[in-house]
């Protein structure tokens, strides 16, 4: 049970752990804690940890940062996932950037620590990627024998991908995907949405076509189209277990570990239908065996709302995933 932070490494006059403002102080952590989270993600692009001087060197200052944010996180009984943001123009420098990275965290807890190759869907061929990951895997290990590394499939990084991907010649890995089906429930009101603010319409979950014909009298007929569209699926807790049953079973037949680090719902969306999507989509994964993060502690998507050190959670959602806010 996990949640990703949006981890910052820009430097302030005053603050925390060295003068930096890493937007996730001591005080949240025991709160995620406290709540029932046993890991934080910390998603961050690793160019943050350069010297603005010399950027083929790090930062020690923040450097420091990034680790005591770790040993707290441990101190109050958090695991952490080291989440470095990579893009497809990175790959020339990725396999140098993870193997300098693996290097700052080689003396961190192995039972505690891990590190994710990268945090987001790259959009690449399976085959091609299997390649470019198992060569990065080759780069970290160098530096983190011992560690838990977490890797993920190509394409779009959906469970259809990652069902797909033949697991890599490292046992000590975890896969992981991300999942924001139905995006038309989970995402609404977000920017790339048909459906918006000034629509004064919110879909619900679970739904059917008979749920959806009251609501959307006023929408265009395009909108209207794609409203009833998620109607005829009919999304409920059974459609959700039955899209992670097959990842569960790969992942006994493959023998791996496997992972949800990036879920979740729009806070425009009703507060009683959000907090059952993630009541439902927790107990499909927890079903199939698979762990799970939240894929935003602040933000659109987030939980938890407040300046740092003074977050305040949405105590429905954490309900719904069985924990206490």
């Amino acid at each position: 049970m996990g949640i990703s932070v949006e981890f910052q490494l820009a430097p302030v006059s005053k603050g925390q752990r060295g003068g930096v403002d890493p937007t996730l102080t001591e005080t949240d952590e025991k709160q995620l804690a406290d709540a029932g989270f046993r890991c934080i993600r910390l998603v961050f692009s690793p160019n943050e940890l350069n010297s603005t001087t010399n950027p083929d060197t790090v930062d020690a200052g923040r450097v420091s940062v990034l680790l005591r944010t770790i040993e707290d996180a441990r101190q109050v009984g958090l695991s952490v996932i080291v989440a470095p943001r990579l893009h497809r123009k990175d790959f020339g420098t990725a396999a140098s950037t993870l193997g300098r990275l693996a290097g700052l965290l080689g003396n961190t807890d192995v039972n505690t620590t891990f590190l994710e190759l990268c945090s987001e869907p790259l959009n690449m061929d399976a085959d091609a990627w299997q390649i470019v990951e198992g060569s990065w895997v080759s780069s970290i290990r160098q530096n983190m024998p011992r560690h838990t590394l977490i890797v993920r499939a190509g394409g779009k990084d959906g469970p259809n991908d990652l069902l797909a991907f033949p697991p890599l010649d490292d046992r000590n890995l975890v896969y992981a995907f991300q999942y924001f089906e139905p995006t038309s429930f989970t995402g609404q009101w977000l920017a790339d949405s048909p459906l918006q603010e000034a629509d004064k319409v919110t879909l619900p979950y679970p739904a059917t076509v008979g749920d959806i014909v009251p609501l959307i009298s006023n929408l265009s007929d395009s909108q209207k189209d794609w409203a009833m569209q998620y109607g005829r699926e009919r999304w409920d807790s059974t459609k959700l277990s039955e899209t992670m049953r097959p990842i569960g079973d790969w992942s006994r037949s493959q023998k791996v570990r496997v992972l949800c680090d990036g879920f979740g719902v729009s806070q425009k969306v009703t507060a009683s239908n959000r907090a059952k999507y993630f009541q439902d989509l927790k107990g499909a994964l927890n079903d199939a065996g698979i762990g799970w993060t939240l894929s935003e502690y602040v933000g659109a998507r987030g939980v938890y709302s407040g300046a740092p050190g003074v977050r305040s959670a949405d105590s429905g959602v954490l309900a719904a995933l069985g924990l206490s806010g």
